[in-house]
């Protein structure tokens, strides 16, 4: 089954996040780095808010500890409820 094209988006915008912060991602950024418009980027992964809690959602069920120590430093509402365990795993992940 062919992946879709909101998921090669995600993925570029996961690696993106990864090496400058969740909260630095663009769509510019994620458009150039897949070859594709800034207003496709915009229809697969929505406004720039959304965009970003499509980014912490995804790093919460996969693990990604970098991008939930980001999300934890930077007070954002979707790693609130994330157990003390999880949290310390994460920030600790990136230390």
């Amino acid at each position: 089954m062919a992946r879709s094209k909101k998921y090669d988006l995600l993925c570029i915008a996961l690696k993106l996040a990864r090496k400058h912060g969740y909260r630095e991602v663009t769509r510019e950024m994620i458009a150039n780095s897949a070859g594709s418009a800034e207003g496709t980027v915009s229809f697969q992964l929505g406004t720039m808010k959304q965009m970003r809690r499509v980014i912490v959602r995804h790093a919460i069920r996969t693990n990604d500890n970098k991008i939930i120590a980001q999300a934890i430093l930077a007070g954002d509402p979707l790693v609130k409820n994330l157990s003390d365990s999880k949290r310390r795993t994460a920030l600790l992940a990136v230390v």
